[in-house]
């Protein structure tokens, strides 16, 4: 079996097997008071934004925790939203339950549906579950007639003293006898904590279902938007912070674990503002059609930053 089919039959089998071991949090996930739902509430501002598409059809990838994004949607106001995950077990939970309608056991990377039959195409926390994630992107790009819509981890620009620190260890390189140093020195510590690059610092971490951790490029989706001759992109960087308890967890101040989420991500919020620190998760809308300007104007008092791309004048 080679690792792609690895991949897929470890994230179909993830909910099965966490269905037996870890009930609890999975039911804690319909908890709107918790510290885990507070921080998930955060992350559906785009969906507000969107309100003049709220009519049409949307379309959820990566959605199979019970299909809990395809019923934000529908609690926000949008008429039609259909839940897809390559693993059916919480969704046909889910539909037995009466909590979704329908739903749909999509491979994200080989989309069984026709070109632009959904509005919008939404997917949140999931891109870094994909083995080949650019493909699970232009799949979406390919089923959505209006938008896609990501939210996910973003990478982390270095600061200046790590990149000059970097220029100083390839100085040091050349050197045959520093470099037997530096890498006696570094032996075994850089899959653990991640390898520098140029610009970014790229995380080697991976979570159980068998996924790394792939965080998302703003340049990177706009290179996309332009191949693809899209009109416009939209996006907006915040802070998160994941604690293990917190889907259990009142959203409490008296509670440690969610004193711990709110504290942290207002200090690293203030980091941010001092230009210290670059906020982790960014929403963004890549536009196939130009949106009116109410979804303009909506995107620019909520602090988005909106670019209008150059269209490709051999397209003309």
């Amino acid at each position: 079996m080679d690792i792609l089919e690895k991949t897929y039959t470890a994230h179909s089998e993830h909910y099965d097997k966490d269905r037996q071991d870890h009930s609890e949090i999975q039911e804690s996930w319909f908890d709107q008071n918790t510290a885990d739902s507070w921080r998930h509430r955060r992350m559906y501002e785009v969906v507000d934004i969107l309100a003049p598409w709220h009519h049409g059809k949307w379309f959820t990838i990566g959605d199979g925790r019970f299909g809990l994004d395809s019923q934000v949607l529908r609690r926000k106001g949008v008429s039609k939203a259909v839940p897809s995950d390559i693993s059916e077990t919480l969704l046909k939970e889910a539909c037995r339950r009466g909590l979704i309608e329908s739903y749909r056991v999509e491979n994200a990377e080989k989309l069984s549906l026709e070109n632009e039959s959904f509005d919008v195409a939404f997917g949140k926390e999931c891109f870094h579950h994909f083995p080949r994630p650019f493909i699970a992107l232009y799949e979406m790009l390919r089923v959505a007639r209006k938008a896609v819509v990501m939210i996910e981890p973003v990478d982390k620009k270095q600061p200046w003293t790590a990149r000059a620190k970097e220029a100083l260890k390839r100085r040091l390189l050349i050197n045959p006898l520093s470099r037997k140093v530096i890498n006696a020195l570094s032996k075994g510590r850089l899959a653990k904590r991640g390898l520098r690059r140029g610009e970014y610092f790229v995380a080697g971490g991976y979570e159980s279902p068998g996924c790394h951790v792939y965080k998302i490029s703003i340049s990177e989706f706009t290179k996309v938007a332009l191949s693809l001759d899209l009109p416009i992109i939209a996006f907006k960087r915040f802070n998160d912070f994941y604690l293990k308890g917190g889907e259990l967890a009142p959203a409490s101040w008296k509670s440690k674990a969610y004193r711990k989420i709110r504290l942290t991500i207002l200090w690293r919020d203030l980091l941010g503002k001092l230009g210290l620190k670059d906020p982790n998760v960014v929403s963004m809308i890549l536009f196939k059609e130009t949106p009116g300007e109410e979804i303009l104007d909506s995107l620019s008092r909520r602090g988005w930053s909106i670019y209008h791309l150059s269209r490709n004048p051999y397209h003309a």
